[in-house]
């Protein structure tokens, strides 16, 4: 009975630590990003390749810092990193996720930095191989419109993902309602399969184990009466 309840403590165990340890993500070093110009700049991972469920926005996060525009560079006047909206782009042009939120900004006499957190955006769900890039541009609002502060394209690659990686990585579902406005789009971030299957295979696992552990017992207690007969007998014959 003792050996029962323990092997039954180590599959629960087991199950426990296979159901929360995705969710468990490690901590990062402060990333300090210095940007020369408010165009359009180009980062890339460096030879990395990710795989479906990779935090690729905890790469992202950190501190940017962009010089201040000189006395002749009349359009960036009133421009400012008030908010971010950054799209998960896929290997052929597609957004697959977007990401909205305010910014923690201020400046220098020299600069103007900006605080990005961690957008906890991963690689979905069977995710195709080759260049993925995520879009981060930094903005204000002027009653409807968008004042656009600076635009960052980071370009990574995304290699094969297993089946497990695939079964506990996010589904994303992204919509687009007014095409050529991005303050309507959105992204909506299911949990991985294995989560959403969890109401269906948690029963039937359950139901497993307790099968298992009745006809284990059921062949135990067959096993010791037919070697007690049998050492039974084998006194008599003697």
């Amino acid at each position: 009975m003792v050996k029962k309840n323990k092997t039954f403590f180590f599959l629960s165990l087991m199950l426990f630590i296979l159901i929360i340890s995705p969710c468990i993500s490690s901590s990062s070093s402060e990333n300090k990003i210095y940007i020369d110009d408010t165009g359009i700049q180009y980062l890339e991972s460096g030879g990395i390749t990710w795989r479906a469920g990779g935090d690729i926005g905890g790469v992202v996060a950190g501190t940017y810092f962009y010089e201040k525009p000189q006395w002749y560079e009349f359009w960036m006047a009133g421009k400012r990193p008030d908010r971010v909206r950054i799209y998960l782009e896929n290997n052929i042009g597609e957004n697959k996720f977007v990401f909205n939120d305010e910014t923690t900004w201020g400046e220098t006499s020299e600069h103007f930095w900006v605080r990005l957190e961690d957008p906890n955006i991963q690689i979905p769900a069977f995710a195709e191989s080759g260049p993925w890039k995520l879009k981060i541009t930094f903005y204000s609002n002027v009653w409807i419109l968008e004042n656009k502060f600076s635009e960052i394209h980071y370009v990574f690659s995304v290699g094969q993902s297993s089946i497990v990686d695939n079964l506990f990585a996010p589904i994303y579902i992204f919509w687009d309602s007014i095409p050529l406005f991005g303050s309507d789009d959105v992204g909506i971030a299911l949990p991985g399969i294995i989560y959403i299957t969890m109401f269906v295979w948690i029963p039937l696992l359950l139901i497993g184990l307790v099968i298992y552990f009745r006809l284990s017992t059921k062949i135990g207690l067959a096993l010791a009466r037919r070697f007690k007969g049998g050492k039974k007998n084998g006194k008599k014959k003697t």
